[in-house]
C-alpha cells in the first residue's frame, strides 16, 4: 500500500478507533459504577433489617428514613423502594409514591420500575379509582418490558371501566403464569360467558385453581352447570356472581339487552339496578330499582341499593329517607354494614340528631353490641351523655368481639376523662393497650390523660404516635390540633 493511501485509510479509521476506545472506556465507567462492594451490601442490609424491625413496630417514619438511607447506598436494588411505597400506600400518599418511582429512573431498571407502578396501581384499584389504576398499569407496560401483572392488572381495570373487549385482550395474552394464570382464566370465563356458555366451560376448566381462587372457581362452575333454556334465569344468576364479584359492568352488559323479558322479575330488575349503581350509571339506577320495589319481596336490599345511588349524586335529603326506609324493612333482622353504613353516613354529614334517633328506632327491634356503640358515637356529637351511660352499662353486660371490646374501652375512657375520673380512665387504657398496643386512639387518649396530669412532654409524644399508627385518618386531625395547643 503506497503511503497516500496508508494516510487516506488511518484518516478514515482513526475516528473510528478513537470512538471504540471511547465506547470502552465509558462502558468500563458505567460498569465500575454499577459494581457494589461488599461493604456496601452489608450497610444495606443493615439499613433494611432496621427499616423491617420499625415496620413490625409501625414506626413508620423511622421505618422510611432507614428505607431511604439503603436505596442511596445502593440506588439500583428494588426492595428499599418497594419498602418506601409500601408504607406511603398504608398512609395513603399515592402521589409521593409516584414521584418516588417517576425520579428512580436512573437508579432502577425498566422491570422493577414497571413493578412499582403496580403496586401503586393496585392501590387505587382497591380504592376504586379505576381511571388512575389504569394510567400506573399503562405507565409499568410502556416501559418496554414484560409484566403480565400489570397487563392483568390493566385488564381488570378496564373491565370496572365497562370497556369489556379490551379487557377481554389483556385476559387473552399468553404469557400469563401461577396466580395471575388462575385469575386471567377465570376473568375470561366470565367475559365468555355472555355469549357462549360452553366456551365459559371450557375456559373455566383448563385450569386448576389454588388458594383463594379455588372458591370462585367453584362457584362459577356450579352457575354455569346450572344454566338451562330459560335466559332470564340464566343472565340473573351470572349478574349476580358478576356483581358479588366486584365486576358490575359485566353484569350491565347480560342484563341490559333483556330488561324487557324482567320486567316482572324482580331478582333481574334488582341486580341490573345494583349493577348500573355500583358502575356509576346513578339515575339509571334509581330508576329500574324503582320499578323492582312494587313486586314484592327484597324491599330492604332495594331500598339500600337505592341510599348508595343516591349518595353517588349527592342527594342528600333523598339518601336520609331511602337509607331510613331500608332500616325499617330490616326491622330486628337489620345487619351490622347497612347500620354501619347509615349511621356512617350521617355522623359524615353532620346529620347527629338523626343518627341518634335512627339508634334508638333499631334498638327497639335487636340490640346487637354494635347498636350500643354506634348511639354512643351519635349521642357524643349530642352531648347525650346520660344515653351514653346507659349504652355503656349494657355493653358491660353483652358479649364482645375484639373489636367491639376495643370501641366499648374506647368510649369508656373518653367519658371517664370528661367526668375527670383519671384513675379509673388509667386503668382502662390499660386494658385497651392490652388488646392493641398501635391503636391511635388509645395513643390519642393516653395523651389527653397525659396532658391532664401536667406532663406536656410525654403528651406530645403520645400525639405523635397516634398521628404515626393513624391509617385511616380516625384522629390524626385532633391530635394535630393538641400538638399545635402544646408545640
Amino acid at each position: 500500500m503506497s503511503a497516500p493511501e496508508k494516510s487516506k485509510t488511518l484518516k478514515i479509521w482513526l475516528p473510528i478507533v478513537i470512538l471504540f476506545v471511547a465506547c470502552l472506556a465509558m462502558l468500563g465507567w458505567w460498569m465500575q459504577s454499577k459494581r457494589v462492594s461488599q461493604e456496601q451490601r452489608d450497610e444495606y442490609g443493615i439499613k433494611m433489617s432496621e427499616a423491617e424491625k420499625y415496620l413490625n413496630t409501625r414506626e413508620y417514619a423511622l421505618a422510611l428514613n432507614k428505607y431511604y438511607e439503603a436505596a442511596e447506598v445502593i440506588p439500583s436494588n428494588i426492595s428499599a423502594y418497594e419498602g418506601i411505597i409500601r408504607i406511603l400506600l398504608q398512609k395513603n400518599r399515592p402521589s409521593d409514591a409516584f414521584n418516588i418511582v417517576d425520579k428512580s429512573a436512573n437508579a432502577l431498571s425498566p422491570t422493577d420500575r414497571s413493578h412499582l407502578y403496580v403496586m401503586i396501581g393496585n392501590y387505587y384499584y382497591e380504592n376504586g379509582d379505576y381511571n388512575r389504576a389504569k394510567e400506573m398499569c399503562q405507565n409499568g407496560i410502556g416501559l418496554g418490558v414484560e409484566n403480565m401483572n400489570a397487563d392483568l392488572m390493566l385488564g381488570k381495570s378496564l373491565l370496572n371501566l365497562g370497556k369489556i373487549n379490551e379487557a377481554k385482550r389483556e385476559f387473552e395474552l399468553d404469557g400469563y403464569k401461577d396466580a395471575d394464570l388462575i385469575e386471567a382464566t377465570l376473568l375470561r370465563s366470565y367475559i365468555y360467558s355472555l355469549t357462549d356458555f360452553n366456551k365459559a366451560s371450557e375456559t373455566l376448566s383448563s385450569v386448576t385453581p389454588a388458594d383463594k381462587y379455588t372458591v370462585y372457581y367453584e362457584e362459577f362452575d356450579k352457575v354455569l352447570k346450572s344454566l338451562d333454556t330459560d335466559t332470564k334465569y340464566n343472565s340473573a344468576k351470572l349478574a349476580r356472581v358478576f356483581i358479588n364479584n366486584g365486576y358490575p359492568w359485566l353484569a350491565v352488559s347480560i342484563l341490559e339487552p333483556k330488561e324487557s323479558e324482567i320486567s316482572e322479575y324482580v331478582e333481574g330488575l334488582y341486580y341490573l339496578g345494583r349493577a348500573y349503581v355500583e358502575s356509576g350509571q346513578y339515575d339509571r339506577g334509581i330508576e329500574v330499582l324503582e320499578k323492582s320495589l312494587g313486586l314484592g319481596h327484597m324491599e330492604t336490599e332495594i331500598l339500600w341499593a337505592m341510599s348508595r345511588a343516591y349518595v353517588g349524586k349527592n342527594d342528600l335529603d333523598s339518601a336520609i329517607k331511602t337509607y331510613s326506609e331500608a332500616v325499617t324493612s330490616a326491622g330486628k333482622d337489620i345487619t351490622k354494614d347497612l347500620a354501619e353504613e347509615y349511621i356512617s353516613f350521617l355522623l359524615k354529614n353532620k346529620q347527629y340528631l338523626k343518627a341518634g334517633e335512627s339508634v334508638t328506632t333499631m334498638l327497639t327491634t335487636a340490640q346487637p353490641a354494635f347498636l350500643y356503640i354506634f348511639g354512643i358515637q351519635s349521642n357524643y356529637e349530642l352531648n347525650e351523655y346520660n344515653k351514653i351511660d346507659y349504652y355503656l352499662e349494657q355493653l358491660r353486660k353483652l358479649p364482645l368481639s375484639e373489636d367491639e371490646k376495643k370501641e366499648y374501652l374506647y368510649w369508656n375512657a373518653k367519658i371517664q376523662l370528661k367526668n375527670e375520673e383519671l384513675d379509673d380512665m388509667n386503668s382502662t387504657l390499660t386494658e385497651l393497650a392490652s388488646l392493641d398496643k398501635y391503636n391511635p386512639k388509645y395513643y390519642l387518649l393516653l395523651g389527653r390523660y397525659e396532658l391532664e396530669k401536667g406532663d406536656s412532654g410525654s403528651a406530645k409524644d403520645s400525639f405523635k404516635k397516634s398521628i404515626e399508627y393513624d391509617l385511616n385518618n380516625s384522629v390524626t386531625d385532633e391530635a394535630l390540633k393538641l400538638l399545635s395547643n402544646i408545640e
